[in-house]
């Protein structure tokens, strides 16, 4: 009873929110989504349409939830040219700074003695990256996002960090930071030259860093996963190098086709029913498209950890296996209407795509 009326509690706070914040839409209103946040105060909601936006864009200290109407397949920031990173966080944006539902592509960092954060850049700053795919960005360090003076505060939840490039991170490079990152995909990132195999193809941590790596799949990076000073503390995840850590396995992930980027999950996937659902906040019940988490694989033994029955899968997408059912409110498909099937209509609530 205490977690319904916690969900409860949940949907009538975001109403409540919504109602106080303006929402902007680019292109309709805004020609640009910098033009956009330079004209958002705090609260607002900014909504783009799909399509490719030639941009690199600063948050310049707005907190305000920047979201792509369509998700991140529909939806590009190419900063190809720009001589920047996509996106840059470095004026003390806080949690309620949210980036969701990108790709970001063509960034090369940051313009330095050296480059950094060719996606995405942190500094003493504590955004939100949610629901992105962050690929084929370059920059000296964190190809893909670079992350520097936030000691605790900075999600990165349902993302792909995949095809980055850099001398030290490919995918991720962190330092004197902690960041929490869950149920993302980090794979097919390089950095630099193998010269000792610590440059951290995957995730590099500098000095005072570690962060969290929770329900996630690191594979495919190279010289290796994780390098530096330490590694993420890393539960529930597949990690390549085979890290030590409570229900972290080391197996092929078996994706759908990584060599095109699709980075879904086939049936059979040891990823599939494996992580730990008590990590997945009620806003991240849907995964990287939108679609729901928890749904069981009936044809997978669970190795995760269940919450109300429901075990998400590992990474950035859940596995949508079609449950077929003779009653309307067994959305679960176990044979039975229970909490479960309830907790799945809570996290679908709102309007229709």
């Amino acid at each position: 009873m205490r977690s319904i009326r916690f969900l409860a509690a949940l949907a009538i706070g975001s109403v409540a929110a919504q109602a106080s914040a303006a929402t902007i839409q680019v292109p309709s209103q805004f020609s640009t989504i910098q033009a956009a946040i330079n004209a958002s105060v705090n609260g607002d909601v900014i909504v783009v349409a799909p399509g490719t936006y030639a941009e690199a864009i600063t948050f310049g200290g707005k907190r305000v939830h920047l979201r792509s109407s369509d998700g991140a397949a529909a939806t590009t920031i190419n900063a190809q040219s720009l001589g920047n990173a996509v996106v840059r966080f470095e004026n003390a944006e806080n949690n309620q700074a949210i980036i969701e539902g990108f790709t970001l592509r063509g960034g090369t960092g940051k313009p330095g003695a050296v480059t950094r954060g060719g996606g995405i850049f942190i500094s003493a700053a504590t955004p939100i990256i949610r629901s992105c795919i962050i690929r084929n960005n370059t920059a000296g360090q964190g190809g893909g996002i670079y992350v520097t003076d936030a000691p605790s505060g900075v999600q990165i939840q349902n993302t792909i960090i995949a095809v980055n490039s850099a001398n030290f991170g490919g995918g991720l490079y962190c330092v004197i930071s902690n960041p929490s990152v869950k149920n993302c995909t980090i794979v097919s990132n390089s950095a630099g030259e193998a010269l000792v195999g610590t440059q951290g193809g995957g995730w590099y941590n500098g000095s005072f860093a570690t962060g969290q790596c929770i329900n996630s799949i690191v594979w495919g990076n190279s010289p290796a996963g994780f390098g530096g000073s330490a590694n993420p503390v890393t539960r529930y995840s597949n990690v390549q190098d085979a890290i030590a850590g409570t229900g972290n396995i080391s197996a092929n992930p078996l994706f759908v086709n990584s060599g095109a980027q699709n980075y879904r999950l086939q049936p059979g996937s040891p990823c599939i029913d494996a992580g730990d659902s008590s990590e997945v906040a009620s806003v991240l019940f849907k995964d990287i498209e939108g679609g729901q988490r928890g749904v069981d694989d009936p044809a997978k033994v669970d190795t995760g950890v269940a919450v109300f029955g429901l075990v998400v899968d590992m990474g950035a997408y859940e596995r949508q296996v079609a449950v077929q059912s003779s009653c309307p409110g067994d959305l679960s498909g176990d044979g039975s209407v229970g909490f479960d099937d309830l907790l799945q209509l809570l996290s679908l609530w709102g309007n229709c795509p």
